[in-house]
C-alpha cells in the first residue's frame, strides 16, 4: 500500500437549524488521512451505472472503522459522498479502508 496522493479530510454531517428554525447541514471535521488512489475496475464502474451511480474516485486509507457512507471527504477542496466503504486488509496483510467516491453536486 501506498499512501502517497495526498492528505482527505473526512467529515461527519450534523443536522442543525438556522435562527428561523429551518432545517439545515453543517460538517463536523472528524480526521484527516493520508490515500492512495486505487484503479477502478470496469465492472465496477459499470455495476455502479447500472445503479445510477456516478463514481469519480476510489481511494484507500489506513483502517477507519468510523468512516461510513454517511460521510464526507474532501480532497484538494472537492467535495465527495462516500458511496462504498470496505474495511479489510490490503495484499501485504495491512488494514486498511477502500473507500468509493462520489461527486457532491450541491455542497454543504
Amino acid at each position: 500500500m501506498i499512501l502517497d496522493d495526498g492528505i482527505l479530510k473526512i467529515y461527519k454531517v450534523v443536522p442543525k437549524k438556522t435562527k428561523t428554525g429551518k432545517p439545515t447541514k453543517k460538517l463536523k471535521h472528524l480526521v484527516d488521512a493520508w490515500y492512495g488512489i486505487i484503479n477502478t475496475s470496469i465492472s465496477e464502474y459499470y455495476d455502479a451505472k447500472q445503479a445510477d451511480v456516478d463514481i469519480e474516485l476510489r481511494v484507500e486509507i489506513l483502517q477507519n472503522k468510523e468512516v461510513t457512507s454517511k460521510n464526507i471527504i474532501v480532497i484538494d477542496k472537492e467535495q465527495y459522498n462516500v458511496g462504498r466503504v470496505y474495511h479489510g486488509l490490503d495484499e501485504d496483510g495491512i488494514p486498511i479502508t477502500d473507500i468509493t467516491l462520489e461527486k457532491v453536486v450541491e455542497k454543504i
